[in-house]
């Protein structure tokens, strides 16, 4: 038993080892011809490391302030990819937008999109002031801002 378990880890540290280095090569003989705009925090390390990755493997990635890109922006991309935080300072400044009547149609579908019922555009703001120290985001749960009830953290 004990052997076999011994060839069982050499075999995953291979290929461990095999991956890392078929993952390593900086980029690819040929880079995908598509067109990448990335909408993130301009000027942000992220940004940067999303950047300089991409353009390792595709022909053209450009990038936008993720508060002001616009479709008309992204129509000459074939792919736009929307960096997130998880944040509930991202939900706040989003709902900051809110006032702004001009965006209102917008943001609300946005935001109908990240919330769980009860919580609604019109009701949100509300709702964080209520669960702020309670609110996460979750992937597996639909990428969804939720909060976690009343009384199941300690202190709460």
């Amino acid at each position: 038993m004990f052997h076999r378990l011994m060839i069982v880890v050499v075999f995953l540290v291979g290929c461990c080892v095999w991956l890392g280095v078929a993952f390593s090569q900086t980029s690819p003989q040929e880079k995908i011809g598509l067109k990448i705009l990335y909408a993130g925090t301009p000027g942000s390390p992220r940004e940067t490391e999303f950047r300089d990755f991409l353009r390792d493997y595709f022909k053209q990635v450009d990038t936008a302030d993720i508060a002001t890109v616009t479709a008309k922006d992204v129509e000459p991309y074939d792919v736009l990819l929307i960096d997130s935080n998880r944040k509930v300072e991202s939900l706040e400044k989003l709902i900051a937008l809110r006032d702004d009547r001009r965006k209102r149609v917008l943001v609300d579908k946005v935001l109908e999109r990240y919330l769980v019922a009860p919580v609604t555009p019109q009701n949100v703001k509300r709702w964080v002031g209520e669960n702020r120290g309670r609110i996460f985001f979750t992937d597996i749960g639909g990428y969804k801002f939720m909060a976690v009830p009343k009384g199941y953290l300690l202190g709460d």
